[in-house]
């Protein structure tokens, strides 16, 4: 998960509709005003997260209704899964923290079941298989089928156990990313 925060138009600039007598900012007129507004503004608060600038025509900012301030989700999916009121009087950040950690425990729960549905595989389809490779051999060594086809075989088994490896390699870690980056267990 990423956190970004999306800088918009100013809120309180001197000649804006609702200026504030801290910091004497005018309203940038420019993309490289704005940008170089975003990059004193993160200093000042001592920000860590990655900034990104809306551009001038403040088309996030309208799509998003992000102005002044507003807290979002994007699920994985790339749609809306939170949406906070608009700041500061619409903050509720025990809300947006629900919503990350509801997003990550419905990541959580489809690599788990990612991992079972491997661990079942590896039940069923490999036994299947490695029982093809033994009649396999047996034709084989009874002059039933050429070498080839053996070989044939063998090689779709050994291609299903790597991608049963492939399977449960990539769930494990999945799993142990989103755990990583809720800070531990996700309930």
């Amino acid at each position: 998960m990423d956190f970004v925060l999306v800088y918009v138009r100013e809120a309180h600039a001197m000649d804006s509709r609702l200026p504030m007598a801290f910091g004497a900012i005018e309203d940038p007129i420019s993309d490289a005003e704005r940008q170089g507004m975003a990059r004193f503004s993160s200093k000042e608060l001592g920000l860590s997260i990655p900034a990104v600038v809306d551009r001038m025509d403040d088309a996030v900012g309208k799509a998003y209704h992000g102005w002044p301030e507003r807290l979002y989700l994007i699920g994985a999916d790339g749609k809306v899964s939170y949406r906070g009121g608009p700041g500061p009087f619409g903050f509720d950040p025990e809300g947006w923290e629900d919503a990350i950690r509801a997003e990550l425990a419905g990541e959580l729960e489809a690599y788990r079941h990612l991992r079972i549905a491997a661990r079942s595989y590896a039940r069923t389809a490999l036994p299947t298989l490695s029982e093809n490779l033994d009649r396999g051999r047996e034709a084989y060594q009874g002059g039933a089928i050429p070498i080839g086809e053996l070989l044939s075989i063998q090689r779709a088994l050994v291609e299903a156990r790597v991608t049963y490896v492939d399977l449960l390699f990539e769930a494990s870690l999945a799993a142990f990313r989103i755990e990583a980056q809720a800070g531990g267990p996700v309930p």
